[in-house]
């Protein structure tokens, strides 16, 4: 039974996958190309923005390209972005039962806290852990450590790591995971996956969700 789900936000709680593709697009013909597939930019998600406009555009002026990314995605948020099927239900029936949720997202925060405050999710979550609370992002273990220590703080006791489970949509959402010695999971309901890279970087979530409401069977019981 696990006590404690760490949520990844993008591709996992929220579907900006659409807005994603789409904005990496548009600043790559603002930079006047050449334009990423979909399969590339796919292939960054869960990544920093930085490390991302680093891979596709080594020698463009990082803050510039980063600030038309984000105004080209706020200019087309409302469109675009929304919640997955089942994600709201999810959280409420788990938050009822007293299961404790988290967000642990490679996002900045400021950006983070407009899409929780857009789908009115922080009324679900203990802690949120973003891209500007750590020095080092997944996979790296940093991030899932300073949300268990965040966590062990407002419930006043030591937390097994065995009954914690980090739910996502990337490999480094999963290599985190392994990383900080917890349980995965890896979603099939966002985005298709590359399992032959994960195969390759050895990286093996604990179980497959096909549906936010899968969570129920290791939360529930």
């Amino acid at each position: 039974m696990k006590k404690y789900i760490l949520w990844d936000l993008d591709g996992t709680l929220i579907n900006t996958n659409e807005i994603i593709i789409e904005s990496w697009k548009a600043t790559a013909n603002w930079l006047g190309g050449p334009v990423p597939s979909d399969r590339e930019i796919m292939a960054t998600f869960g990544e920093t923005i930085r490390d991302t406009v680093k891979r596709f555009w080594p020698e463009a002026d990082v803050e510039e390209t980063i600030d038309y990314y984000r105004g080209y995605q706020e200019e087309h948020l409302v469109r675009m972005v929304k919640l997955f099927p089942g994600v709201y239900e999810a959280l409420e029936e788990l938050k009822k039962k007293e299961v404790s949720l988290s967000v642990v997202t490679s996002r900045v925060g400021f950006s983070a806290d407009e899409y929780l405050r857009k789908f009115d999710l922080y009324k679900f979550l203990d802690v949120v852990i973003t891209c500007d609370d750590v020095s080092a992002h997944k996979p790296d273990p940093a991030p899932i450590n300073l949300c268990i220590s965040r966590l062990e703080e407002m419930h006043g006791r030591a937390i097994d790591r065995s009954e914690c489970i980090m739910i996502g949509d990337t490999l480094y959402d999963i290599g985190c995971a392994n990383n900080a010695g917890i349980d995965s999971a890896l979603v099939e309901w966002s985005h298709p996956v590359d399992k032959e890279k994960m195969a390759e970087l050895k990286l093996e979530p604990t179980m497959w969700f096909k549906s936010p409401f899968d969570v129920r069977k290791v939360a529930l019981g």
